[in-house]
């Protein structure tokens, strides 16, 4: 048994800084847990506390049933693989893949076995005799998991492992990690602030703030009910589309529209209350290829990405944008700040490839309001989340 526990664990630097604030997290056998969320949100702080490289300073873990708050690093059973890949330069692959075995002391006979089958695993047999610098980032990451993986440990942690690969590279790396987790099961928590990365590796995923968790879910139930403004807006390539509305005779008011809403998802507010409406880009659709029924909305089109299997459509809407703390930490982390600034709310629909819109001219386009979601403009709290724990 491998399972990770966290029980209300805080940490607490000098000058009184507050890290990791009262996490509890259970992470079971064989699951691979993804942290993400802003730099400075407290999660690489929760996982060097897991390996015992920062002191707990309130709460405790347990890793299976065992208590390892204050235990030292080597006696946690726990392998790490680092941003930096920190492998010994004057080592070739065979090397720096045993040295941790040889530092232990396992027989000459079981470090062989156990360097031939992951060099097998990973696709490094023909690499074996090189040295780092003959290999390619891709390479060197693959060697610095294969090192960690010859331990066999009961999980493995990842800060980060790939965020030095270039784009491309970091696609096919993890494929490779979703693969080697099918073929291995050891549990894994992995840490990065890419939500692509968090959405497609985790079986689970974490999302922090400010030292605290804000949502523990599946990757899709995440994407599908985010329990506020912060996940809504962290969540999701590309963003949410976030505007204030008027909600008042079934419609939702905003930017000089008026749009019906969904008698099954209507916020539980009184008519006349502002709320912040969320409306994800595939909730649009250029009304040539919508189905028929939907309300409309005419816009003119200020961008155009033409993507091959899809098409954006970016235009302003006459409404300020939404200034909420939450807000503006996610869109900062996920570098999505404008660089000029209207100070108008800017909405991306996602429509089909085949439409005929043009940077500059007008376009139709209907709205699907079973997609939108609503939130507390004071405290960004998930409307209809609230109101169905309630019920």
């Amino acid at each position: 048994m491998s399972r990770i526990v966290f029980d209300g664990v805080s940490k607490v630097f000098p000058g009184d800084v507050t890290a990791v604030d009262d996490v509890s997290l259970m992470i079971e056998s064989g699951e691979f847990m993804v942290l993400v969320g802003p730099s400075g949100c407290g999660k690489t702080t929760l996982l060097r506390m897991l390996a015992g490289l920062e002191i707990v300073s309130e709460g405790r873990i347990t890793i299976g049933e065992r208590d390892v708050t204050h235990l030292a690093p080597r006696d946690r059973d726990l392998a790490m693989v680092f941003q930096n890949y920190a492998l010994y330069p004057h080592m070739n692959v065979r090397d720096n893949l045993a040295y941790g075995l040889k530092m232990r002391h396992t027989p000459k006979a079981e470090i062989r076995r156990r360097v031939a089958d992951v060099a097998g695993l990973l696709g490094l047999e023909e690499m074996l005799d090189r040295r780092p610098r003959a290999l390619s980032g891709g390479q060197r990451q693959r060697v610095a998991m294969g090192r960690a993986m010859v331990r066999e440990p009961a999980a493995y942690l990842m800060d980060e492992p790939l965020s030095n690969l270039d784009a491309k590279l970091r696609v096919s790396m993890r494929a490779e990690l979703a693969r080697l987790h099918e073929r291995l099961g050891t549990t894994t928590v992995y840490v990065t602030h890419d939500q692509i990365e968090a959405m497609t590796l985790g079986r689970r995923v974490a999302v922090m703030r400010d030292g605290r968790m804000q949502q523990v879910d599946e990757p899709q139930a995440l994407y599908r009910d985010p329990v506020n403004l912060f996940v809504a807006a962290f969540i999701g390539s590309p963003s949410m589309n976030l505007v204030e509305a008027t909600i008042s005779d079934g419609t939702a008011q905003f930017g000089g529209f008026r749009i019906p809403l969904d008698p099954a998802r209507r916020p539980a507010v009184r008519d006349g209350d502002s709320v912040i409406v969320g409306v994800r880009p595939e909730s649009f659709e250029d009304a040539a290829f919508a189905e028929g029924g939907l309300p409309e909305i005419e816009v003119t089109v200020a961008v155009m990405e033409e993507l091959g299997s899809d098409a954006h459509v970016i235009f302003e809407l006459d409404a300020p944008r939404v200034e909420a703390e939450e807000l503006r930490a996610a869109v900062e982390e996920r570098d999505e700040a404008l660089l000029v600034d209207s100070g108008t709310a800017l909405f991306n629909a996602r429509v089909d490839p085949r439409t005929q819109a043009k940077v500059g001219r007008q376009l139709r386009l209907a709205v699907q309001p079973a997609g939108f979601h609503f939130f507390d403009r004071a405290t960004g709290e998930n409307l209809l989340l609230a109101a169905a724990a309630t019920a």
